[in-house]
């Protein structure tokens, strides 16, 4: 699923606050592998400021369709999947496994 997803990822981790909170939903179709994934963001609880106010900033959700499994990522996450992108694919296929490619984007917003 992170595979197939990547570019989405990296689109997220690049995005400014504001992007990030108007990220458009999206699915992510990927036929030779039978894999849809719904992409949503929600808010998510980030830290409490010096205030008190809790600070909430938008994480990305990746959902298997139609079994919902599911994966929610902030930003640091998004950034540290994307630094081992390319060592992990790699690893995957020195063992033997397909590597799938990026699927296909269709937005829903």
């Amino acid at each position: 699923m992170l595979i197939s997803c990547l570019q989405v990822i990296r689109e997220f981790r690049t995005a400014t606050e504001a992007q990030r909170r108007n990220f458009r939903r999206r699915l992510i179709v990927n036929d030779r592998r039978k894999l849809t994934v719904f992409i949503f963001t929600e808010p998510h609880e980030d830290f409490e400021d010096s205030t008190g106010q809790i600070v909430e900033r938008p994480w990305l959700h990746l959902k298997t369709l139609p079994d919902q499994e599911k994966i929610g990522l902030g930003i640091t996450k998004c950034r540290a999947i994307s630094a081992v992108a390319e060592d992990l694919k790699n690893w995957l296929a020195s063992h033997g496994a397909f590597i799938p490619e990026f699927g296909e984007q269709k937005f829903l917003d």
